[in-house]
């Protein structure tokens, strides 16, 4: 238990949702696991099947970069805990995982010679995706782990963390609602079953296809098909049966219809 490990572990709440820590090197890689007590990082290790429990903090000087895998709420405690531990903090690495905070909120360890940094997953069907801010030093210890695992990773500033979470809303989020009225007016079209999801599957997919050839918004269908009186006619009598879609509809499209 003497020799350098490469990683160390903070943990505590619910290890199973955690990308990082199901990424294939962390059985091989993970050293000392500390939690709320003994018990509960032992539970932890056996969860995550790697690393063995720590009594504390000062145990995880046998790792170069440390894990930290917490709720937000609870990260001050954490890092207070740290500064008024016996870790030696200066020199070690600490990345605080899957957190939409920003690095600064592990300014006190930096403020003491630790290294530090965080990682966000990025939306992925395939190969893993992270985004790393933070320190230097840290971003480069991070940034190695995850291209061990297979992963791929960008760094990015800590002043536009706030610009992927925004392009998460508009790419992923905002699209669901959108996909629900269609949905709601496909079923009224008649549609149903297996027939109604085949055809938003199809034009969720020529959407994502024609955006990224650079179609226009005007040039896409059915704008591209449909006369604009026709186009006025159709959305007057959605007006009368459906006044919110079409009221959003206006909202989203009103310079192109």
């Amino acid at each position: 238990m003497n020799q350098q490990l490469q990683l160390g572990l903070i943990i505590e709440g619910n290890a199973t949702h955690s990308d990082i820590l199901r990424l294939p090197s962390i059985v091989q890689e993970l050293g000392p696991v500390k939690s709320n007590s003994v018990r509960v990082a032992r539970r932890h290790s056996n969860q995550i099947r790697a690393g063995y429990p720590a009594a504390d903090y000062q145990e995880l000087h046998a790792a170069g970069l440390i894990l930290i895998k917490v709720t937000d709420s609870s990260l001050p405690r954490v890092v207070e805990e740290l500064c008024g531990s016996d870790l030696p903090l200066r020199g070690l690495g600490f990345a605080l995982c899957e957190s939409w905070l920003h690095s600064q909120a592990l300014e006190p360890l930096a403020k003491r010679g630790a290294h530090v940094a965080t990682i966000l997953k990025l939306p992925s069907l395939s190969t893993a995706r992270f985004a790393v801010e933070g320190e230097p030093k840290a971003v480069r210890q991070v940034r190695r782990f995850l291209a061990r695992n297979g992963a791929r990773s960008i760094e990015i500033s800590p002043e536009h963390k706030h610009l992927i979470f925004a392009s998460e809303l508009l790419a992923m989020t905002l699209p669901i609602s959108m996909l629900g009225s269609a949905r709601q007016l496909l079923r009224e079209g008649g549609l149903s079953g297996n027939v109604l999801w085949d055809i938003l599957d199809q034009m969720a997919r020529k959407m994502v296809m024609e955006f990224s050839r650079g179609s226009r918004l005007d040039a896409t269908e059915p704008l591209a098909d449909c006369p604009p009186n026709i186009a006025k006619l159709h959305l007057e009598a959605l007006a009368r049966t459906q006044p919110s879609i079409a009221s959003m509809l206006r909202q989203h499209l009103g310079s192109v219809l």
